[in-house]
């Protein structure tokens, strides 16, 4: 009779279900990372040169979502807004003594998620449209230029995520953005235009709700 109980008592212990981590839910998050652009710029049209920029640097920002869990698969929607102080000078070789001047202001995207969930561990693609903000000068004594830009484009992307307790997750994902090209412009008329592109990798921390 004891062996029977001291059975039936493992069995139990064995068959207890194991804890699996949920995704989903809201959730908000703080994010720091590095940013590059490639702008190209084109002034031919208007009689200057042709050139490429790369301004980079530190991008600061903030999250919010949603995630729905089923099983191992995880759907969400995103939203994300961060600022930079990424820029870039050119000496324009053969146009002295015209330089350009770039900076990345802003980059804001939405974006859904599909990701695969292994307990506590998610692999995520990530893919939606963005909004930049770009803001380029051009240089001289004579005609100085200055636009601020606003570029609609799309970005795409993916990410590790993981969740560290059961309110808060840690993740390191990429996004790459592919944006309008719009005209720079001063008192004389339109001098250039700016076809940027983007590179993000950022860390976050997340609270879920």
């Amino acid at each position: 009779m004891v062996l029977a109980l001291g059975g039936a008592h493992a069995a139990d212990v064995v068959e207890e279900p194991v804890a699996v981590y949920d995704w989903s839910g809201p959730y908000i998050g703080g994010s720091i990372g590095y940013i590059q652009g490639n702008f190209d710029v084109d002034a031919t049209p208007f009689g200057g040169p042709t050139w490429e920029d790369e301004p980079d640097g530190i991008y600061l920002g903030g999250l919010v979502g949603f995630n729905y869990q089923m099983d191992n698969l995880v759907l969400g929607l995103e939203a994300d807004i961060g600022w930079t102080d990424a820029n870039d000078k050119t000496d324009l070789v053969g146009f002295e003594p015209l330089a350009s001047d770039d900076d990345i202001d802003y980059l804001a995207t939405l974006r859904a998620r599909i990701g695969w969930a292994m307990d506590n561990i998610l692999i995520f693609a990530t893919g939606g449209v963005g909004l930049l903000g770009t803001d380029l000068q051009l240089n001289n004594e004579a005609n100085p230029t200055d636009t601020e830009n606003d570029h609609f484009g799309y970005v795409l992307g993916g990410g590790l995520e993981w969740g560290a307790t059961e309110n808060i997750s840690v993740r390191a994902d990429y996004l790459y953005g592919n944006f309008e090209t719009k005209t720079s412009t001063n008192s004389f008329g339109s001098v250039g235009e700016l076809d940027p592109e983007i590179h993000l990798i950022r860390g976050s921390v997340i609270f879920h709700f």
